[in-house]
C-alpha cells in the first residue's frame, strides 16, 4: 500500500507492543517540512495522511524511530542547526507534541540518539565540545532533570548509541583514542562504574543491545584488510558484558577480626599469607597470621571479576 508520493530518504519504522506501526522518511523537498510520519493503528490496514513535522529549518538526517510497548513514539533527527530535534507522542494520543531540541548550554551537541524509555520517558545525552558527555531525562510532562556528567571527553573518542531494556536499564558504549572499548550501564535508576569492555580500532562504530539487570551486549566489525578492488575484509566480533550489579549482596572480605570491616591480604617473601586487619576508618592496622602458601605461589591482582565492586586476586603456582 503506498503511504505517500515522490521520494522518501532515510526511511525508518518502529513497533508498539500492541502492534501500531509508526514510519517516518526524508522527502525530495527542503526546508523545514520536509520530515514526514505516518502510522497505522493496530488492526488496520490503513496508514494515516503523511504529517509534516517542523525540523526547525533543517533538512533532517540520522532518523530515528522508537515505540513502547503501550505505544508512546519518538521521533528524533539530526539537522544543520548543530542540535538534534525530536517530537513525541504520548501512549493513547494521536497527536505529535512540539519540536524540542535535546538540552545544550553551547552551539554544537553530539549525534548521540535519545531513547524512549517503557515508561513514557525521555533520555537525552549530548557532547559538548567543552569534552563532557551529559545526559538529562525529560519527563512526561516536559520537563527536564538536572543534567549530570556520565563521561569526560579526554577518556573518550566516539559515542556509539545507547539502547534501552525493558526493565529500564540502559547501557551506552565508547572507544577511545587508545583502542579501548568502555561500556556504562543504568540499572535501577542509578548508573554504574565504566567497564572496561576490550580493545578495538579507535574508530570502530557498533552497536550495543541492552539486556535486564544491566547486562549488555555489543557486535562491531573489524577490518581485516582489503581486496585488490579496495573493498574492506571485515569480521564480526562480540562480547557480552556482566550484570551491573551482582545477583546476591557483596561479601565484605572480613577474613579476621569478625568486626564486619573489609581485611586486605598479602603473601611475604617467604610464601606466608599476612591479612591486615581493616577497621572503621577504612585503613588496616593489626596484621594476622594467614597461613602459609607456597614459595613458587604468585598472587596476580586481577580486577573485578564477579562484579560484586572488590577487587579479586588470581593465583599461580608454578610447581
Amino acid at each position: 500500500m503506498q503511504i505517500g508520493v515522490g521520494y522518501a530518504y532515510e526511511l525508518h519504522a518502529a513497533a508498539a507492543g500492541d502492534g501500531t506501526v509508526t514510519v517516518a522518511w526524508q522527502t525530495g523537498l527542503s526546508g523545514p517540512e520536509t520530515l514526514r510520519v505516518s502510522t497505522r493503528a493496530a488492526g488496520s490496514a490503513d496508514w494515516s495522511a503523511p504529517e509534516a513535522i517542523a525540523t526547525g529549518g533543517a533538512n533532517p538526517s540520522e532518523l530515528d524511530v522508537q515505540a513502547t510497548a503501550d505505544g508512546a513514539t519518538l521521533v528524533s533527527w539530526w539537522g544543520l542547526s548543530y542540535r538534534r530535534g525530536f517530537v513525541h507522542r504520548p501512549a493513547g494520543s494521536a497527536t505529535w507534541g512540539r519540536t524540542e531540541y535535546v538540552p545544550s548550554d553551547e552551539t554544537f551537541n553530539s549525534t548521540v540518539v535519545p531513547r524512549l524509555e517503557s515508561d513514557g520517558r525521555v533520555t537525552a545525552f549530548w557532547e559538548f565540545e567543552s569534552g563532557n558527555l551529559k545526559t538529562a531525562t525529560r519527563a512526561v510532562d516536559g520537563t527536564w532533570s538536572q543534567a549530570r556528567t556520565l563521561v569526560e571527553k579526554s577518556r573518550a573518542f566516539a559515542f556509539w548509541n545507547p539502547d534501552t531494556a525493558q526493565d529500564g536499564s540502559l547501557a551506552i558504549m565508547w572507544t577511545t583514542l587508545d583502542g579501548d572499548l568502555w561500556s556504562l550501564v543504568r540499572s535501577n535508576g542509578v548508573w554504574h562504574k565504566p567497564v572496561h569492555v576490550g580493545q578495538v580500532e579507535f574508530h570502530t562504530e557498533g552497536s550495543v543491545a541492552a539486556g535486564t539487570d544491566g547486562r549488555a551486549v555489543a557486535v562491531w566489525d573489524k577490518e581485516l584488510g582489503m581486496t585488490s578492488d579496495y573493498y574492506r575484509i571485515n569480521q564480526v566480533w562480540t562480547t557480552a558484558t556482566g550484570a551491573a550489579r551482582p545477583a546476591t549482596p557483596a561479601k565484605r572480605r572480613d577474613y579476621v577480626g569478625d568486626d564486619g570491616f573489609p581485611d586486605l591480604y598479602a603473601r611475604g617473601t617467604n610464601g606466608s599469607l599476612v591479612v591486615y586487619q581493616g577497621n572503621a576508618a577504612g585503613k588496616v592496622s593489626v596484621t594476622a597470621d594467614g597461613g602459609t602458601w607456597p614459595q613458587t605461589s604468585t598472587l596476580i591482582p586481577f580486577g573485578d571479576l564477579d562484579g560484586d565492586g572488590a577487587n579479586d586476586t588470581l593465583t599461580t603456582n608454578a610447581a
